[in-house]
């Protein structure tokens, strides 16, 4: 799990064989509940990007914009 000075950000590599139970998660749970309390999960430290979380085409497009008027 990536995080950045301690806050979890995205994208989580989860093993396959934990693909039943992420089937049968409903609503806007996510894989938090999964992998809460689990010892096998480890963390990397990374970057502040990996804070940046897209779901919608709206946050995409947001994100695109705030990166091309940094790159100006």
């Amino acid at each position: 799990m990536p995080t950045h000075n301690g806050v979890r950000g995205n994208p989580v590599l989860i093993h396959r064989t934990l693909f039943p139970e992420l089937m049968r998660l409903s609503g806007d749970v996510g894989a938090r509940e999964i992998l809460r309390g689990r010892a096998d999960v480890c963390t990397v430290e990374c970057g502040p990007e990996v804070l940046i979380d897209i779901d919608t085409a709206s946050d995409l497009a947001r994100i695109l914009n705030m990166v091309n008027t940094n790159s100006q």
